[in-house]
């Protein structure tokens, strides 16, 4: 079943700004407005002129060379090749731009006077992390244990924890779709210490700093799918790290792995958007 959403909300809280510096669009703001040369890819006219307009708080668009026009999720199924008036296509961009600019943490917006009063810490997930874990050992025996050889331990940068909280864990980087690092997980190294307070894998817990709430959903993200590139023509889904290790080190790179239970709407866009789409038969 398709995840539900509300379009009008969606298309009223994501920032323009910030789809646009995500396609790499260098522009110029006057109040409410942003001007620019046409970045569509089916814009056919002059490609200098700055033929281009968005209502930053509309959140709409309008091209005076190529006629294109519409709101900011018509925007984003331009800009990837879809049909904005196919039901479908339309679905599957809107999924992805909750993910991608709803869950942006680098541009936050000041608290509301409601927020202030209330005193409501602001949520944001799978935020990029600003730091990342020193003095890692990729050498460790446990690898050895586990047939892992130093190409495949080099390429999921992987290393064995000696402090903080994953000492004694095999430290696994966590990055999102733009290859950003969001987190770490850990195996427990002693297999015979597990317990329902020690459990084998550790995923990013939640937190809290200066009023703002760090939360990590792994259903939103897939493990290893940063590294597919470029789309492919089939991708192999595994659950959890030790499989999809052992995959890609017997030479089946397309491989992307899910964290938790199933498989999420928003991670089934994701993997539609690794694979290319052939015609015929």
């Amino acid at each position: 079943m398709a995840q539900w959403l509300n379009y009008k909300e969606l298309k009223a809280e994501i920032s323009f700004i910030d789809v646009l510096e995500h396609y790499g669009v260098e522009m110029k703001i006057k109040g409410e407005q942003a001007t620019c040369p046409c970045p569509l890819p089916s814009h056919d006219g002059d490609s200098t002129s700055p033929s281009f307009s968005a209502n930053l708080d509309r959140n709409i668009f309008q091209c005076f060379g190529c006629g294109a026009k519409g709101n900011i999720l018509d925007f984003l199924c331009l800009m990837g090749d879809k049909n904005p008036k196919d039901a479908k296509q339309f679905h599957q961009v809107a999924v992805m731009a909750k993910r991608k600019f709803l869950y942006k943490p680098q541009r936050e917006a000041p608290a509301s006077n409601k927020q202030k009063a209330s005193g409501k810490a602001k949520v944001v997930v799978n935020p990029p992390l600003d730091f990342e874990l020193q003095g890692l050992d990729p050498n460790h025996p446990h690898f050895d244990e586990l047939g892992l050889k130093p190409e495949t331990i080099k390429h999921f940068g992987l290393g064995y924890c000696k402090r903080g909280l994953m000492a004694g864990r095999i430290a696994i980087p966590l990055h999102d779709a733009n290859g950003q690092l969001i987190g770490y997980a850990g195996k427990l190294v002693d297999e015979s210490k597990v317990s329902d307070d020690n459990p084998l894998y550790l995923l990013p817990a939640r937190r809290e700093r200066k009023n703002v709430v760090y939360d990590f959903q792994p259903e939103l993200f897939l493990y290893h799918g940063h590294a597919i590139t470029k789309p492919v023509c089939y991708v192999i889904v595994t659950q959890g790290f030790m499989l999809i290790w052992r995959l890609w080190q017997e030479g089946k790179r397309d491989v992307v792995s899910v964290i938790g239970d199933g498989l999420s709407d928003e991670q089934a866009s994701l993997i539609s958007y690794l694979i290319c789409v052939k015609h015929g038969f």
